[in-house]
């Protein structure tokens, strides 16, 4: 690193310091504010990995907690009265194995809790 690069670093951390300690109750009030601001940003960049709320082609819900599964990568399956459920992990496997009824409402939609 050259001379001058690192008294540059030096001198802007060394106001960086002395405008936190100066402003910090003026930081510290407004940190709720800018952290609600922060949600939709933050909300818009999660939705990049796994795109839209809708499940994608082929993907179903898992009965137990009603997270969206992709059949070709899910925990395990299981088919009852012709009907294949599709789950997202052991967890929610076992609650459906304890009473497959609770989660197979015939006409209805199953109620979903959560893992």
């Amino acid at each position: 690193m050259k001379r001058w690069t690192f008294a540059l670093c030096l001198f802007l951390g060394a106001i960086g310091v002395l405008l936190f300690f100066e402003h910090r109750a003026h930081l510290l009030g407004a940190l709720p504010y800018l952290l609600l601001l922060a949600c939709p940003v933050i909300h818009i960049l999660m939705h990049r990995r796994h795109g839209t709320h809708a499940p994608s082609h082929g993907a179903t819900h898992d009965p137990v907690c009603g997270m969206i599964v992709d059949p070709g990568h899910a925990a395990e399956e299981r088919s009852v009265g012709g009907q294949r459920y599709f789950f997202c992990s052991r967890a929610c496997v076992e609650k459906f194995d304890a009473d497959p009824a609770v989660y197979t409402h015939s006409g209805g939609h199953a109620q979903h809790h959560a893992c």
